[in-house]
């Protein structure tokens, strides 16, 4: 039988940044408290990624669709509070 392991982890006052060592391919981030951003590092079309500021109590997730071979690169969350993440 397969099975899917999850990540889990809560970031507090500081900044975490998703590269393909973590082998995630979906990522879900909640911020509870305080302030915080989501940024890639994609450039497509000559422009940059730009922090996305998220909501408390409002998820944003992230995923390589419907493959489990590719995995995400580079997203950079930073809180001056708390935001729980989850991966798998």
């Amino acid at each position: 039988m397969a099975s899917v392991k999850t990540w889990t982890y809560n970031l507090v006052n500081g900044s975490i940044t998703i590269t393909p060592a973590f082998s995630l391919t979906r990522l879900q981030v909640l911020l509870v408290s305080g302030t915080g951003t989501a940024t890639g590092s994609l450039n497509t079309g000559g422009i940059p990624s730009q922090p996305l500021a998220l909501t408390i109590g409002v998820p944003l997730g992230f995923s390589n669709g419907p493959s489990s071979v590719l995995v995400l690169e580079d997203i950079t969350i930073t809180t001056t509070g708390t935001i729980q993440i989850i991966g798998r």
